[in-house]
C-alpha cells in the first residue's frame, strides 16, 4: 500500500523502525520500552494500533506513528493518524487542543484560555485542572502556531504518558510526518521542563 511504502521510506531515511507486522512490533526495542512504561490497560490506547507503523526515538524521546484502533480523542471521526512522543508528564487531568477550523460542531465544555489571543483564536483548549496549562508555555504555543500555519492538524493532547497529535486520515506525506515527529518530541521536552518549573 501507499502508506506502507511511505512509512518504510521514512523509517529508512530517519533511522526509525518500520513495523510491518506483529513480529516486528514484538521485537521493537521502542515498543518494549513503552510496554514497561505504561500500565497494561493503557498501552493499547496510547501506543497500540494498526499496522504498518513506525517507532523510534527523536532527541532521545520515544516516538510512534500509527493509525490507532480505538481512538478516544475524538469519537465518531474517520480514521486518523496519531503521531506520539512518550514522556511521563506530571499532569492532573491533561490538556486537549482542537484546531477550531477542523471542529465539526462547537465543543460542549468550558474552554480554557491561555491568555495568548492569537493562540486562543486558532485553538480550542480543554484543561480540567488549571495547573496543567503550564504545558502551553510560550515555546509550546509558538511551536503549535507555526505547525498549524504549515498544515492544520485536527488536535493534540498532553497526557501523563506524553504528547499525542491527531491528523485527519492516513497521512502518507514523509515530509509532514518528519515535521510532526520533531514537533511532538519538542513539545514533550518543553512540557517536561515547564511542569518541572511550575
Amino acid at each position: 500500500t501507499l502508506l506502507a511504502e511511505r512509512l518504510r521510506r521514512l523509517s529508512a531515511s530517519e533511522g526509525l523502525e518500520y513495523l510491518g507486522n506483529r513480529e516486528a512490533e514484538d521485537k521493537s526495542l521502542v515498543m518494549r520500552k513503552l510496554r514497561t512504561m505504561m500500565d497494561r490497560d493503557v498501552y493499547p490506547f496510547r501506543a497500540g494500533g494498526r499496522l504498518p507503523a513506525v517507532a523510534g526515538e527523536v532527541a532521545g524521546i520515544p516516538v510512534t506513528i500509527r493509525v490507532p484502533k480505538d481512538l478516544d480523542f475524538d469519537r465518531n471521526w474517520a480514521d486518523s493518524s496519531r503521531v506520539a512522543a512518550f514522556a511521563k508528564l506530571k499532569l492532573s487531568a491533561g490538556v486537549r487542543i482542537y484546531t477550531r477550523a477542523k471542529l465539526k460542531r462547537p465543543l460542549a465544555v468550558k474552554l480554557a484560555s491561555t491568555g495568548d489571543a492569537a493562540f486562543d483564536a486558532k485553538f480550542a483548549v480543554i484543561a480540567k485542572a488549571p495547573g496543567d496549562l503550564a504545558v502551553l508555555d510560550q515555546e509550546a504555543r509558538r511551536l503549535l502556531l507555526a505547525a498549524d500555519a504549515a498544515f492544520a492538524f485536527r488536535g493534540l493532547e498532553f497526557t501523563r504518558w506524553g504528547v499525542f497529535l491527531h491528523e485527519d486520515g492516513k497521512v502518507c506525506d514523509p515530509a509532514l510526518l518528519k515535521q510532526r515527529l520533531a514537533l511532538v518530541a519538542s513539545l514533550a521536552a518543553s512540557a517536561s521542563g515547564a511542569l518541572a518549573a511550575s
